[in-house]
């Protein structure tokens, strides 16, 4: 575009003035479809992520906030990437987003049934499998979502067990939740990580508990109690705020950069264009 952009300070022959003026008007039309979709996207992201957000009570300021942190890191991925591994970009986020807001509905219709008249020990069984499904589905694509935006910042991801840095979106599903924690923890996410209880979901997935009926959570070796019912509920919910508040909030935040960026480009063909004395047709 800065190319495009200089060439109307120049004298063109008749050929290349009408090649140059043809060209940019197919790169406004593909900016044009460009900015339709991301905004269409966006649109639904705000429309999906903000009726979940109300469920939960976030404030604007909180989302501010985190779009704010998340800014410059989105910025500089963006400006990075050339325009095919951009579009790619958007769509693994609009993908990932999709699969979170399905998560969360999935979720719902769980812990609406542990609300019903059900005996402690039932609610307490449904809101563990909430848990454990809110971990390896919700939690852990908000998790990647922060990692892979670190990743196109050039900040480097060691797979210990497969011995190998990780480079794409899919590599990341083959890397351990602990060592994407603590990639997280070392980059100022502290408050994401400590959202999660790995030693709950440990304890869950390995079948390592036995519920009483009073709706206490034991350890079914030791009968040490882990957590009773009411901890396990605001852990869970704990889960969902923070999972849904970074999912949204980077999603935003990624679609609005690069509108604003597409944006940037549509107005400066448009300057050229308009620089451009009798085009001919």
């Amino acid at each position: 575009m800065k190319e495009l952009y200089t060439q109307t300070n120049r004298l063109f022959s008749e050929e290349s003035f009408v090649n140059s003026f043809n060209e940019s008007t197919k790169r406004l039309v593909e900016l044009t479809e460009h900015l339709r979709l991301i905004t269409k996207r966006r649109e639904w992201i705000e429309k999906e992520g903000k009726a979940v957000l109300q469920k939960i009570g976030v404030d604007e300021k909180e989302l501010e906030s985190l779009r704010s942190s998340m800014r410059p890191f989105v910025e500089s991925a963006l400006e990075k990437s050339i325009t095919q591994k951009e579009a790619d970009f958007l769509d693994t986020f609009s993908s990932v987003f999709e699969d979170i807001i399905r998560g969360l509905d999935y979720a719902y219709k769980i812990g609406s049934m542990s609300q019903k008249k059900v005996a402690k020990k039932q609610r307490s069984i449904f809101n563990l499998l909430g848990y454990l499904s809110l971990s390896e589905g919700v939690y852990c694509e908000a998790v990647q979502l922060i990692s892979f935006i670190l990743l196109e910042n050039c900040h480097d991801l060691y797979d210990p067990r497969r011995m190998k840095f990780a480079k794409t979106y899919d590599d990341l599903d083959e890397i351990d939740m602990y060592v994407k924690l603590q990639f997280l923890e070392q980059h100022g996410f502290k408050s994401v990580v400590g959202a999660f209880d790995r030693k709950l979901r440990n304890v869950i997935a390995h079948q390592k508990f036995i519920v009483q009926d009073n709706g206490d959570i034991v350890n079914s070796r030791t009968h040490k109690k882990i957590a009773d019912s009411k901890s396990i509920l605001e852990k869970l919910l704990k889960l969902v705020r923070v999972s849904t508040v970074s999912a949204y909030a980077i999603s935003m935040e990624l679609f609005s950069s690069s509108a604003r960026i597409f944006e940037k480009q549509k107005l400066v063909i448009e300057k050229a264009r308009a620089s451009m004395k009798n085009p001919i047709n």
